[in-house]
């Protein structure tokens, strides 16, 4: 074979390779660009979830927060709540109750005249304690008791309160209290 004709068949193999690959280039070309919008979509849906899990990790936490802010002030009113209430003492506690009640009166700065128990009365499960304090105290004092009755743990209620005198010898006022403690008797 001449050389010429070497040349001429070469250089009509390689058009005829270069207008294969233009004809697969082509014909692959929209497979590409659909591969390749495909690639640029999931590109943005997964810039997309991270916004979104971000969005939702900082819902989340605001969420969390705000439970923690509610449980906490539930448990502070519920403290609050076992400050102010009272549980009704055993029946078997009425003597260490009456035992008691003399020293509440003196930690609060009161001068105890008298202090007398009348008869127990028992109402459906409950035993009813009532008794009268004749007692002797400035204004100070009479806060203290009073605050003292008002938040023992026996639940004392005060029914009665008269002012025997605004300012005796001492410049003291003197006091008569009724109240009245109830009790769990145990007998249901």
């Amino acid at each position: 074979m001449q050389p010429r004709h070497k040349n001429t068949i070469l250089f009509v193999l390689a058009w005829l390779g270069i207008l294969m690959l233009v004809v697969a280039g082509i014909y692959l070309l929209p497979a590409v660009w659909q591969e390749s919008s495909r690639l640029i979509e999931l590109s943005a849906r997964l810039n997309d979830s991270r916004n979104l899990e971000t969005r939702m990790n900082s819902f989340l936490n605001s969420i969390k927060a705000q439970t923690a802010s509610i449980s906490a002030e539930i448990a502070e009113r519920q403290r609050a709540v076992d400050r102010a209430t009272f549980t009704r003492l055993e029946a078997h506690k009425i003597s260490k109750f009456i035992d008691d009640l003399p020293g509440l009166f003196t930690e609060a700065g009161v001068n105890v005249i008298n202090l007398g128990y009348q008869t127990r009365e028992t109402i459906e499960q409950f035993i009813d304690l009532p008794f009268e304090a004749h007692i002797q105290c400035d204004y100070a004092g009479m806060r203290r008791m009073l605050h003292s009755l008002e938040t023992h743990a026996a639940g004392i209620q005060i029914t009665q309160i008269e002012f025997v005198n605004l300012d005796d010898d001492q410049h003291r006022t003197r006091l008569r209290l009724q109240c009245r403690v109830r009790f769990k008797s145990g007998v249901q």
